[in-house]
């Protein structure tokens, strides 16, 4: 699987899959979003503090994967939106995994992710890359992987 950054070529696909009825079933905003909100979104998106990630699998897009650092809280809240024509291929745990990775080759920070509690699919995904239960309630879950740890070498 190919992970790439999000690219202005993407805007569309991103817009499709956000307003798919089975994203906004999981989704903790279920609102259809518009043409004009997502542009501007997608905009600012270039912030230092959002990175955007797109997954390719023999070049069909798979999904996007976002991380929205947070300087106060020093932690990085992790979403992730499937391409409904690849759900259900095992293709997410796989992307989700990935990205995880490849943002944490660049940070090292705690990331958490909120997810809705009947939502099987990213409950397997995110405990698949190495998130954690930290918090319930009745309709979300609060998710954590800790930051790595440092491993500093002596010089002789």
């Amino acid at each position: 699987m190919l992970v790439r950054h999000a690219c202005s070529s993407d805007s569309e696909d991103i817009l499709a899959w956000r307003n798919d009825k089975t994203s906004r079933k999981m989704s903790l905003n279920k609102d259809i979003v518009s043409l004009d909100e997502h542009n501007l979104w997608f905009e600012s998106s270039s912030d230092l503090n959002r990175v955007i990630y797109i997954g390719e699998n023999d070049g069909l897009k798979v999904g996007i994967c976002r991380f929205d650092f947070n300087e106060k809280e020093l932690y990085s809240k992790v979403s992730i939106n499937m391409n409904p024509t690849v759900r259900g291929k095992g293709l997410g745990k796989v992307f989700l995994k990935s990205s995880v990775e490849m943002y944490l080759d660049q940070t090292n920070y705690d990331l958490i992710a909120k997810i809705k509690t009947d939502n099987i699919a990213s409950k397997k995904i995110f405990s698949y890359a190495g998130f954690e239960l930290i918090e319930t309630n009745v309709n979300e879950l609060l998710l954590r992987r800790k930051k790595r740890k440092l491993h500093i070498k002596g010089v002789e």
